[in-house]
């Protein structure tokens, strides 16, 4: 089994040990509302600070061309064909391996990140996997690469 079913596993047995009692909904208790949110893969990010990451294509195209930035496309099931359109020097890392590798050992955090996965779907969980391992530095491009093509 792998860590991520069994962690589904042992959250599913707590939002079962956590369903409501007698006389009260599923709505009123909040072990169960947390445990419904990540179960379902919506981690709990801050809707304001995840608002003002967002950036219109201009915008990360134009921050793209620095020098202390770090472009990452996590989209995943493609073959890469280059770089998106306009955009120099994106480094393809697919999502999962972005996650376990790149994130896990905090490199690069002395730069912007500027990430881009293919609808802007992925990014919310993203964020809170960027926040937990201590970056503060980085944006999505908003609505992804569907955004540009």
């Amino acid at each position: 089994m792998s860590p991520r079913n069994a962690l589904v596993a042992v959250l599913a047995v707590l939002l079962l040990q956590a369903a409501p009692s007698p006389g009260r909904s599923a709505g009123e208790n909040p072990a169960t509302e947390a445990l419904l949110a990540v179960v379902s893969g919506s981690l709990a990010v801050d809707e304001d600070d995840f608002q003002r990451r967002l950036l219109a294509w201009s915008y990360f195209q134009a921050l793209g061309e620095r020098e202390d930035v770090m472009i990452i496309d996590v989209r995943t099931g493609f073959i890469p064909a280059g770089d998106p359109p306009g955009l120099k020097n994106a480094r393809p890392i697919p999502l999962e391996i972005f996650k376990l590798n790149f994130l896990a050992r905090k490199v690069h955090q002395d730069k912007t990140l500027l990430i881009l996965d293919q609808s802007g779907q992925e990014l919310r969980g993203l964020q809170f996997h960027l926040k937990k391992n201590g970056y503060d530095d980085f944006f999505f491009l908003k609505g992804g690469a569907d955004a540009v093509q």
